[in-house]
């Protein structure tokens, strides 16, 4: 450690870079960032949650704690934002007008989402570098570079998270095969 400040991981001596990583030094670092990331998207988060429909169509509706649960759940327990961070969200997005009250009984109280939640949602969607692709316009080269990349991604993850991983990926490429047999027909 470097007198309480973030840790030196690479050494700039000799006008060279050292390419030494300590470990310790790195767990310390990732777990700041880890942190930093979800909370980054936390507010974007709270909004996809709102938005997403349950089979019947309608959107469901949400306590501040029931975020947090779902929250939890959906990470497998190892993500469990605080109050501290949803609360404020949740009343940020009743003011914008994203998000409405529909239930406050005993200081319990739950939203759901609005259209201005939903429009604002695919916006950001839409416009979000984040979101987009280039698989579909790869060529081999590129193919080849993009697997590449995912397997060094996915590689120093545990078991579980990348069976997790592989099971979303199982139910998005079967939602777009039946997306293209609708568009087929």
């Amino acid at each position: 450690m470097n007198n309480g400040s973030l840790p030196i991981i690479v050494d700039m001596t000799n006008s060279q870079q050292e390419s030494y990583i300590d470990d310790t030094q790195f767990d310390i670092l990732y777990e700041r960032w880890s942190e930093r990331v979800k909370r980054g998207f936390l507010r974007f988060i709270v909004l996809k949650i709102f938005t997403t429909q349950k089979a019947d169509g309608t959107f469901p509706q949400y306590s501040g704690s029931s975020l947090i649960k779902y929250i939890k759940n959906q990470t497998n327990d190892n993500w469990e934002p605080s109050y501290g961070s949803i609360y404020p969200i949740i009343s940020e997005m009743e003011e914008e007008g994203t998000i409405e009250l529909v239930k406050d009984e005993n200081r319990f109280k739950e939203y759901k989402i609005t259209k201005l939640g939903i429009k604002l949602l695919d916006k950001l969607v839409e416009d979000s570098i984040l979101f987009r692709s280039n698989f579909h316009d790869l060529d081999d080269n590129q193919e080849e570079a993009h697997k590449n990349r995912i397997q060094e991604l996915y590689r120093h993850l545990p078991l579980d998270r990348v069976k997790s991983q592989q099971r979303r990926f199982k139910i998005m490429a079967d939602l777009l095969a039946e997306i293209i047999e609708e568009k087929k027909t």
